[in-house]
């Protein structure tokens, strides 16, 4: 139960964050297909799946700063090799290097969108917990 608590929490994190990315890449854009919103929400669900399995056999005990950044880049390069086979199968990108590129920068924005958003969900569970605590003392 709390594996899908957290992938739902992710895939709401990480579809928000591609929303905002779409938007912005769609400046100046009238319209957005119904066949890009499907691909948004199966590539959001596709990531969301990764993000949440690797979070669940990421290791809990402390690690070194050498094995976080290994751990990051394995993480960041599973989900842009994720999207740009997604991409080329929703006919958003091509398999060359423009292609890679967009979708780099693409998850990297995503990926930044996600860990504030992240960040905030932990800030607002923090303080229920801590005014559920004031609550207990009194």
């Amino acid at each position: 139960m709390e594996y899908i608590k957290e992938y739902i929490k992710w895939f709401v994190i990480i579809n928000t964050a591609v929303l905002i990315v779409v938007a912005i890449n769609y400046l100046g854009h009238d319209v957005i297909s119904v066949s890009s919103l499907w691909g948004i929400i199966i590539s959001s669900a596709a990531t969301a799946l990764i993000t949440t399995g690797f979070f669940a056999i990421n290791p809990k005990k402390i690690v070194t700063r050498r094995t976080k950044i290994l751990l990051f880049l394995i993480h960041y390069s599973l989900l842009v090799a994720t999207m740009m086979v997604l991409g080329h199968v929703f006919g958003w990108v091509g398999y060359d290097i423009k292609g890679f590129i967009i979708m780099a920068l693409s998850v990297a924005g995503v990926y930044a969108l996600s860990v504030f958003g992240s960040y905030l969900f932990g800030l607002f569970d923090a303080q229920r917990m801590n005014e559920a605590l004031d609550k207990f003392k009194e």
